[in-house]
């Protein structure tokens, strides 16, 4: 019986507590008497250890209990040590001391940055995109972007912290020429956009819809619409006064529910006011 081999198999498994019956199957045993002896072993080995009640046993002699919990073996946390105790100082060394383990999981992501902070630290006060400081501390462009390096940046204390500015995909618009913008509708449907768009140019002087005079429609499909602040940074780059902003979604359109400042549609207007200067 090798019990080494057996104790290897046991802790290979992803669950911490197995039942009699999947220990069964993983050891396949010859006969109830082989299981029970390789049972033991294994308890005496510090690889299984029998959890609930002793009553709640499988009713055969001699008995085994119904489910187990499976004991790793304690890793050598020596070199991992070491290494974070090297880490650049502002991370969070105390905390990866205490959690060897979760340095481990974090150590692709965590190294390049602390090595970012200890050589290249003042390029950080210059902004960059969000895909340019990705490759400039990793060389990975989307990398920030993902939710595992950012889990990485909050336990250390550093999200939001970087100088990196988003670069949202542009809305695509189309603005009648001549006079102040004033007002324009923002749309979801890249077909309502387009037909409007050709409307306006080929009748620039009627502009009227539904008693509502445009100064040009915004495509606003997907989730561009529904980023924070994405219609005011837009108004930022036309000329002249902020204009006011229509817009046509459904109701269950992202923009609608992470836009708070949007008015439900309840069917009395064609379309909502979303902002207004």
């Amino acid at each position: 019986m090798d019990i080494k081999g057996l104790s290897s198999k046991v802790r290979r498994q992803k669950k911490t507590f197995l039942k009699l019956e999947e220990l069964r199957e993983l050891l396949c045993p010859d006969d109830y008497d082989s299981f029970y002896s390789t049972m033991a072993a294994l308890q005496e080995a510090g690889a299984l250890r029998p959890v609930g009640s002793a009553h709640d046993t499988n009713g055969m002699l001699p008995p085994l209990r119904l489910k187990y919990r499976v004991l790793r073996e304690k890793e050598d946390d020596t070199a991992e040590i070491r290494e974070i105790r090297l880490l650049a100082p502002g991370l969070n060394i105390s905390g990866y001391l205490e959690h060897p383990a979760l340095y481990r999981k974090h150590r692709d992501i965590l190294l390049p940055f602390s090595e970012y902070l200890k050589t290249r630290r003042t390029e950080l006060k210059f902004p960059m995109s969000v895909n340019e400081r990705s490759f400039s501390i990793w060389r990975q462009e989307k990398l920030l972007s993902c939710a595992a390096c950012r889990s990485v940046l909050r336990y250390n204390g550093w999200e939001g912290k970087l100088n990196a500015y988003a670069t949202p995909e542009p809305f695509f618009d189309y603005l009648c020429g001549g006079g102040q913008i004033g007002t324009l509708l923002v749309l979801e449907n890249k077909d309502t956009w387009y037909t409007l768009r050709r409307l306006l140019m080929n009748h620039p002087y009627r502009r009227n819809l539904f008693g509502v005079r445009l100064d040009g429609v915004v495509l606003g499909e997907g989730n561009k619409a529904a980023r924070p602040h994405a219609l005011e940074e837009y108004a930022a780059f036309l000329p002249g006064p902020a204009p006011r902003f229509y817009c046509h979604f459904s109701l269950t359109s992202p923009a609608v529910e992470l836009n708070p400042g949007i008015e439900k549609n309840k069917g009395e207007k064609p379309f909502q006011l979303i902002s207004h200067s």
